[in-house]
């Protein structure tokens, strides 16, 4: 009898034995599964916002071209307007900075309203973080080309006669090529060091109604560019780049203010006649850049 009291008693360890190995097999699991999840949120945090930090690069890099063209041409509107881009590309609507900076009625932002400079530091928020001490560094540097592009830009829009400050506006330029494509203190060199992806995803744009004549904004052109079409049609115009653009007639007698990436814009032009337009973000009146012509006339 004593014997078979032994031996319940030894099932009994063995069986709580069995029940504590599972727990701890499961908990296991459960740590190293949890960790994995949350290893790859991180990493798809950095993506992303070293994705958006990319397109903001991009955008500096284009406006600052924008800007270096408007003065080539002497046009004060286009370097008051590109300036304005620059900035509040940079500092988000949550600055006081940011606003109508060029005084024509409209806040222009070719960003999404975030700020790059935002982003920049999200990214070095989570890449200190992770210990990604390399990536830190990296990413002072680009904030310190920054700081000196938002300083230069703010010359430039409180100066009352553009011609002296030349030398400002052209030197933007460079600063903004390096960030967006530099080899070095860059936003593709702080995304290699992080080991993330900086590529965005695909446009996956609305269908036009049928029966219209459609104009794709893609590769930062309008195509096509010139386009006849008789009174009463309605043209629509499809956003297929990740910028975002507008579609504004050359005297503003209509505009499209902000079409997003994968939107569309519709007008419907009755009158007969010769209507020029272009992108407030990346071209201007009279066919420069990102422009077009639409011809209305009875055949």
């Amino acid at each position: 009898m004593q014997g078979l009291s032994h031996n319940r008693s030894r099932a009994l360890l063995g069986l709580l034995a069995v029940a504590a190995l599972t727990l701890l097999v499961a908990a296991g699991a459960y740590y190293f599964y949890s960790s994995a999840a949350t290893a790859r949120t991180a990493q798809e945090l950095q993506t992303f916002d070293a994705a958006r930090l990319q397109a903001h690069a991009n955008a500096l890099r284009g406006h600052a071209n924008e800007l270096k063209n408007a003065m080539g041409r002497a046009s004060d509107p286009a370097i008051a307007r590109h300036t304005e881009h620059i900035i509040n590309l940079m500092v988000g609507n949550a600055s006081p900075d940011y606003g109508d900076l060029d005084h024509d009625g409209v806040v222009e932002d070719p960003g999404d309203g975030r700020g790059m400079l935002a982003y920049l530091g999200e990214l070095r928020a989570q890449a200190a973080t992770a210990g990604e001490v390399a990536a830190v560094a990296k990413m002072d540097h680009v904030k310190a080309l920054l700081d000196v592009i938002l300083t230069q830009a703010k010359t430039i829009n409180a100066a009352s006669d553009f011609e002296n400050i030349r030398p400002e506006i052209n030197a933007l330029q460079p600063l903004a090529d390096q960030i967006a494509r530099g080899a070095t203190d860059s936003v593709p060199e702080i995304t290699q060091l992080l080991h993330a992806s900086a590529i965005q995803p695909g446009v996956n744009p609305e269908a036009p109604q049928a029966g219209t004549t459609v104009v794709d904004m893609q590769q930062f052109v309008y195509s096509p560019s010139q386009l006849k079409i008789k009174p009463g049609t309605t043209v629509v115009f499809v956003n297929k780049d990740n910028a975002k653009h507008t579609v504004t007639e050359d005297t503003r007698k209509w505009n499209s203010l902000d079409i997003n990436s994968g939107k569309t814009f519709a007008i419907t032009f009755q009158e007969s006649g010769v209507v020029r337009y272009h992108c407030e973000y990346h071209g201007d009146v009279d066919g420069i850049d990102m422009a077009g012509t639409i011809l209305v006339f009875d055949e």
